[in-house]
């Protein structure tokens, strides 16, 4: 990656598509390289919007999860 200075600094390996997040992390890499807050494939608002529906449906469905019980 590269430093604020633009200088390279090391180059990690990855394999490819082992825990299927990897999309997560290079749209995650991509984001900071362009100096942005937010992958423009998924910004907070829409996060936050999808785990407000889940929760939505959770209650509606009456799913309950350990830990939602603290």
């Amino acid at each position: 990656m590269n430093g604020p200075d633009r200088v390279f600094r090391e180059e990690i390996h990855v394999p490819q598509q082992v825990t299927g997040y990897e999309y997560q992390f290079l749209a995650c890499r991509d984001a900071i390289a362009e100096d942005l807050c937010e992958p423009p494939q998924m910004p907070l608002d829409e996060t936050l919007y999808i785990m407000q529906l889940m929760d939505g449906l959770r209650k509606e469905w009456d799913v309950r999860y350990p830990m939602d019980e603290n």
